[in-house]
């Protein structure tokens, strides 16, 4: 039987949450201090590590939370055990995504800037009808591709995106892509690193397996951070 958030609360056990919006984006949420009575916002970075709750809050905090309580009654945040958590921490690919955590997070200047720039042209790559296409052989038009996929592609073959930083973006993405988006992973210019994710996961078949509609061009683009209006 699944450990509900009082029980872990009650418990004295930590508390971790893994950020389980649709599709991944930052995820914020507010909570009012139990000592001051100020409000506090927490962000939950579009990542697929777990965050210790415990780690950032009093007990008390969390229990008093109603918000908190929604985020995790609606699945945006999604309780994982302890055990697990630590599992995929510990793992290499765990502890290379919480570096790049930690230096996006606490990085200035120069750094914050690149950041920007490459959203920037990632954005500006997959909006551009596939004008500067990697593989000018593959008709792009015929696949029904996750919409990050061209400019993964393109920051890669630029030297942008490494391998290891490609399969946490991945891991990131892995529930919103399709049996086509690892075949296509495993067969399109990729780095080694992202070739193995790919074809692991075509043989656990842990991806999306939901067909995916096509994306109106006219749709308007996510919030860059998500607070849900809970009326």
């Amino acid at each position: 039987m699944q450990t509900s958030f009082d029980d872990l609360i009650e418990s004295g056990k930590k508390v971790y949450v893994v950020n389980n919006t649709e599709p991944r984006g930052l995820l914020l949420c507010t909570v009012i201090d139990a000592l001051s009575g100020k409000p506090q916002k927490i962000e939950f970075h579009r990542t697929w590590i777990p965050f210790c709750l415990t780690d950032r809050l009093p007990r008390e905090t969390l229990q008093k939370s109603i918000e908190l309580r929604r985020y995790i009654d609606s699945q945006l945040l999604k309780l994982v055990p302890e055990d697990e958590a630590q599992r995929m921490l510990s793992s290499p690919r765990g502890q290379a995504e919480y570096r790049r955590l930690h230096h996006s997070v606490f990085s200035k200047g120069s750094a914050m800037t690149d950041a920007k720039r490459s959203l920037i042209e990632s954005t500006k790559h997959q909006n551009d009808g596939g004008a500067h296409q990697v593989n000018p052989s593959v008709q792009y038009l015929d696949l029904n591709l996750h919409p990050r996929i061209k400019a993964w592609e393109h920051r890669v073959s630029t030297g942008e995106l490494n391998g290891i930083t490609l399969v946490n973006e991945l891991e990131t993405h892995r529930l919103e892509l399709t049996e086509q988006d690892m075949n296509y992973l495993v067969a399109g210019n990729f780095p080694q690193e992202v070739k193995e994710f790919a074809s692991e996961a075509l043989g656990s078949q842990s991806f999306n397996k939901e067909p995916r509609s096509k994306t109106p061009e006219s749709a308007p683009p996510r919030p860059a951070a998500y607070e849900p209006d809970w009326g």
